[in-house]
């Protein structure tokens, strides 16, 4: 029974002005659990107990027993039970020096969940901000800790370092703890960063709405105290699956209910405060969506057009039989077969004798026509080959790395000959996908990347323009070879 203005303690005092800040108060204005408290005659201190539903007296008017006085509720003294004037006391266990850590944090989180005013009134209100951030940053770490990272080690990091011993030139576990840890590191900063956020932007919202109990401090902390329900994602594999998204908002609503109890405001301005920033977040993550989309459409319907390189057109595309999805599986087997006799830069003629003859024979001539001539670029480390329509670039296996890997781009659609047609070869994996002509060099440098090669921007722009442009490079080309990479390649 505490003051609704200034959280005053009232118990054992006689009805009227809060001896702190002088705002009226009666019995009548509380709700108590039943037979929780002692109604005291105001003349002769004989004691009642309530037996309604909010705990008053019924009826609240009655002659006393002890005095024979005419007496109502509301001028009687209400008073804890006998040996229970601890009720006066009500300590948040996150406060309590008799529970040890583990025990601290998991009552403070479950008063959090279901009892979050009574957690407001437990809270000292010359706490400071250091017990609620404790409180913050050891949820957080345990629901990280706990929770998200043995789902993080089977499902991303034990595939990067089973690649790692198995494979070549492949991420391993040095990448794996790398990605775990830059991972963490940023769900806890950014879990933090907003709560506090959250707790700035509701004090000034309170300020501007009305006034407030207590600073910006003891708004920070009740935030603080209000993130009690992320503890449920520390419970192992189920709660990131299950916990993440209600233990979110049931954040929200406890801060909602911490905040109103403890700066004494109502439900309304508490709801108003800590709902305005999330609400703004998420009305600009729509908004980036919606831009996104009518960003696509409009690319989609005007789609970029090839540059001329050297004022010669672009070349179009041969139609061959077939959709693009049959002519790219029928390539790529063909080069499939071919990637394991090439081991080294000499392997080049293997390129342009057999491929040529293994498109042909497959109905896929058209791609590479007889007036086509094959140019060949060597770099450190892998050789970029194109004809006609048709590009490819391989890294070549040696001992020490493993089977060749490779990338090809592909024009087969005359009705859109600005798409290319991307697929990458690696082992026995490969991947076919499309991608716009002028986005075709990006993706290429990407994708070879992916493959291991340790070459920042290996394929020179002016290499793919004058493919797409159907043009040859000029007998003295040494101005536009390849960047150099290390003596191993990069491997």
């Amino acid at each position: 029974m505490r003051c609704k203005r200034c959280d005053y303690p009232l118990w054992n005092l006689s009805p009227g002005a809060c001896p702190e800040c002088g705002n009226a108060f009666r019995p009548g204005d509380f709700e108590f659990k039943i037979g929780e408290v002692r109604f005291c005659c105001p003349h002769c201190d004989q004691a009642y107990y309530g037996d309604t539903a909010d705990g008053h007296l019924d009826p609240k008017s009655f002659e006393c027993v002890g005095c024979r006085a005419s007496i109502e509720q509301d001028e009687c003294t209400v008073r804890p039970l006998e040996g229970q004037d601890a009720i006066d006391t009500t300590v948040a266990p996150w406060f309590d020096p008799a529970r040890g850590l583990f025990k601290r944090t998991i009552f403070t989180a479950g008063w959090a969940m279901v009892r979050p005013g009574d957690l407001a009134r437990g809270i000292p209100r010359d706490s400071g901000l250091n017990a609620g951030l404790a409180f913050l940053m050891l949820v957080n770490l345990l629901s990280l800790v706990v929770g998200f990272l043995p789902l993080i080690v089977v499902v991303m990091a034990v595939p990067l370092w089973t690649q790692g011993l198995n494979g070549v030139n492949a991420p391993g576990i040095g990448v794996a703890a790398g990605f775990i840890s830059i991972f963490g590191g940023t769900t806890f900063a950014a879990s933090l960063f907003g709560v506090l956020l959250i707790a700035v932007v509701a004090h000034g919202i309170l300020r501007l709405t009305g006034p407030v109990q207590d600073g910006l401090g003891r708004t920070v902390s009740l935030a603080c105290f209000g993130s009690g329900p992320v503890l449920i994602v520390a419970i192992p594999c189920l709660g990131p699956y299950c916990g993440s998204q209600v233990s979110g908002v049931w954040a929200i609503v406890s801060t909602i209910l911490l905040l109103a109890a403890g700066q004494r405001v109502g439900g309304g301005r508490a709801t108003l405060a800590v709902l305005t920033l999330p609400i703004l977040a998420l009305l600009a993550f729509v908004g980036f969506v919606v831009f996104s989309a009518v960003g696509s459409a409009n690319v989609t319907m005007n789609p970029v057009v090839v540059p001329r390189v050297n004022g010669a057109p672009p070349a179009m595309t041969t139609p061959i039989e077939g959709s693009p999805s049959v002519v790219a599986d029928g390539v790529q087997d063909i080069v499939r077969d071919l990637l394991p006799e090439i081991s080294s830069v000499s392997a080049t003629a293997t390129l342009d004798v057999t491929l040529p003859e293994r498109l042909r024979a497959d109905g896929l001539g058209d791609l590479i026509p007889e007036s086509s001539t094959a140019i060949t670029t060597p770099g450190a480390g892998w050789i970029t080959w194109y004809a006609g329509d048709l590009w490819l670039t391989v890294i070549p296996g040696m001992p020490r790395r493993g089977p060749s890997k490779c990338v090809i781009g592909i024009r087969s659609d005359a009705d859109q000959s600005d798409r290319i047609t991307v697929i990458t070869i690696s082992g026995k994996d490969g991947s076919i996908d499309q991608v716009d002509a002028a986005a075709f060099r990006d993706r290429l440098n990407e994708r070879l990347a992916f493959l291991g090669l340790g070459v920042e921007d290996p394929i020179p722009a002016v290499l793919v323009d004058r493919w797409l442009a159907g043009t040859s490079p000029p007998a003295d080309s040494a101005g536009d070879a390849p960047p150099e990479a290390p003596a191993d390649g990069g491997a």
